[in-house]
């Protein structure tokens, strides 16, 4: 079988990892796999090492990051501006379609890896193949569609084969989809990438501190910045702890607030990390994400029999359940008294990581996760229906 697989960035982390993970895993079944990317970063060198095929294709999503939408250049107040520009959005996504159209030869399935794409839709019609669209992405909150009403519906109705990483995902968008698709977790595979940089060394903190880690994309969304407030407070009266922030993304509000406040021995902040590296340097996982729509990396740590501390919201709330796999928080109180208890020992570590690892590892494998695509893509329509 040969895939598509249509990214939205070309990080290493979350959605993209998990495309990546599967291709993997597809390739020693036998099967090809192709991505489309939408410009440079760290994947580019892991696919280039692992000798995947690829092309760049340079076209806009059809869902932005919600403080960029007004920068967008298909937004307009304007009725007919709107309409050239929903115009010329849509050529431009037909055009590079038809360039890629020559270079791709019996494919069997476009799998969109995210909801903010659109170019894997029109590319599957354009090759007349089947068509998977892998919603990730709670579209609307932390990002919000370009093109709304008529433009919407029209799209979402002209597919079929749906899928969604957690229950909360498939209700949030039932009434786009009428309730069609499938829950399919992302896959989490165990294939070890080194890529990009690492900060130098990976300076680490000294043995006498409680190592807390956060890793991913840096953004409002993900909280990074509110829990950097929290620790200025908890350091205070236990000097002990200590945040490790990696990810991709704009650094600079933290790190004044850092300087301010004297931070620099507590919190400390890296570009790319290798997540085996950056699990083997902490203790504990925050996961502070507010639109959460599944959580790779609560995943990863559980795999590496790490404690999550996360906040009790859409996919983080289904994977650690009501405290079985993990410690919940809703607010500031508490989140510190999750830390009070773990500081001062009040909780079994060792019996939820335990449990945690052994459900992760019985629910996420990459082969059961690979087994389920390929089911759902030999059972969703056939090319003549289109999608």
């Amino acid at each position: 079988m040969k895939i598509v697989f249509v990214l939205h960035d070309c990080e290493l982390y979350g959605s993209t990892r998990s495309a990546l993970d599967m291709a993997i895993e597809l390739r020693v079944r036998g099967d090809e796999s192709i991505f489309v990317v939408p410009g440079s970063g760290p994947l580019i060198k892991v696919l280039e090492e692992y000798k995947f095929q690829y092309y760049i294709v340079e076209v806009e999503n059809w869902a932005v990051f919600r403080p960029f939408l007004y920068q967008n250049r298909n937004v307009s107040p304007n009725r007919f501006v709107r309409f050239i520009k929903i115009f010329g959005f849509f050529r431009r996504q037909h055009r590079a379609a038809n360039q890629l159209k020559s270079e791709l030869k019996d494919v069997d399935c476009i799998y969109s890896n995210s909801a903010l794409v659109i170019f894997g839709f029109v590319l599957a019609r354009r090759l007349q193949v089947k068509h998977i669209w892998h919603f990730r992405e709670f579209v609307g909150q932390e990002y919000v569609f370009v093109f709304s009403g008529f433009i919407r519906r029209l799209i979402f109705r002209m597919n079929r084969n749906f899928v969604f990483s957690t229950q909360a995902l498939k209700q949030y968008y039932s009434a786009d989809t009428r309730g069609r698709g499938e829950i399919i977790p992302a896959a989490v595979g165990e294939a070890i990438i080194n890529a990009g940089e690492t900060s130098g060394a990976l300076k680490l903190p000294g043995p006498e501190f409680i190592r807390f880690g956060m890793l991913g994309s840096i953004n409002d969304n993900k909280g990074q910045f509110e829990i950097v407030c929290f620790f200025a407070e908890l350091v205070q009266t236990e000097p002990r702890l200590c945040l490790l922030i990696a990810g991709d993304g704009d650094t600079s509000k933290i790190r004044e607030y850092i300087g301010g406040h004297g931070l620099e021995e507590h919190i400390l902040i890296y570009n790319y990390v290798p997540t085996a590296t950056f699990f083997s340097a902490i203790d504990y996982l925050i996961v502070n994400s507010k639109f959460e729509g599944f959580g790779r990396v609560t995943i990863e740590a559980m795999k590496n029999r790490k404690l999550v501390i996360g906040r009790k919201s859409t996919g983080t709330y289904e994977l650690i359940g009501d405290n079985q796999r993990g410690l919940l928080f809703e607010n500031k109180e508490g989140f510190f008294r999750n830390m009070d208890n773990i500081v001062k020992g009040r909780i079994d570590i060792k019996e939820i990581t335990d449990a945690s690892y052994e459900w992760a590892k019985s629910n996420f494998s990459i082969t059961q996760i690979v087994d389920k695509v390929l089911r759902l893509i030999a059972a969703s329509k056939s090319k003549s229906s289109l999608n």
